[in-house]
């Protein structure tokens, strides 16, 4: 005989439900805003973050304060031969505009009301926000790689600009990299094999490092693959 409904072993016997959270099937790592954050993965929970992070307590804009030159009036000279007085410019600026991004995590009384106490499989509310904070750290890091196009220019000035393919296009902070070289970042470009890929790795490295006070070097450890 057919069944009227739900069945005898449904109407009679409770599931099992396993675990007191769901369980993630759809976060991944998310390791570039991790490890700019410094924090919250479990592989990176000791960093102190990236090295250059810094934080502000508000402001109009943000202005980072850039050497640019050398001051060319530094010369071998003759006795009493007059020493160049020309005055050089040699800082500006990068100014980059606030980038803001949030979400909401919504909820009906009726779902609240039908997953209180023992009724609820798992805690509705605290695993919805919990989705909520996850669902922020995705699209932060997806906006963190991009090129700040997204949304109408309205995402992150991401990787893709500041690390570019095509260094001698693009403002960054307001700069034109096609009109200062200071500005731009090094780019090599070559066929995706094991070997290639290390020669090419080995040129940016050499062309970012330099040597500062007491010949310390210095180089670049952002990569980007295309």
């Amino acid at each position: 005989m057919a069944d009227p409904n739900l069945g005898q072993v449904t109407a009679t016997v409770w599931e099992q439900v396993i675990g007191k959270t769901p369980n993630d099937n759809i976060f991944t790592s998310r390791a570039f805003f991790y490890s700019l954050a410094g924090g919250g993965n479990p592989g990176l929970k000791k960093g102190v973050g990236f090295e250059g992070r810094d934080a502000s307590a508000g402001g109009r804009v943000f202005d980072f304060t850039l050497e640019y030159a050398t001051n060319p009036n530094f010369r071998s000279y003759s006795e009493f031969e007059t020493l160049d007085t020309t005055r050089t410019d040699v800082f500006d600026a990068a100014r980059y505009d606030w980038k803001i991004s949030a979400g909401t995590v919504v909820w009906s009384d009726l779902e609240e009301l039908r997953a209180q106490a023992d009724s609820g499989k798992i805690d509705l509310i605290a695993s919805k926000l919990e989705n909520g904070k996850q669902s922020h750290i995705t699209d932060m890091n997806v906006q963190l790689l991009g090129n700040g196009a997204g949304n109408g220019g309205k995402d992150m000035n991401g990787l893709k600009n500041i690390i570019s393919t095509t260094p001698t296009t693009g403002t960054v902070g307001s700069i034109n990299r096609a009109n200062f070289a200071f500005w731009r970042n090094k780019q090599t470009s070559g066929a995706q094999t094991t070997s290639a890929s290390h020669n090419n790795t080995r040129t940016i490295n050499n062309a970012e490092q330099r040597n500062r006070s007491g010949n310390e070097k210095r180089s670049s450890r952002n990569w980007y693959a295309v």
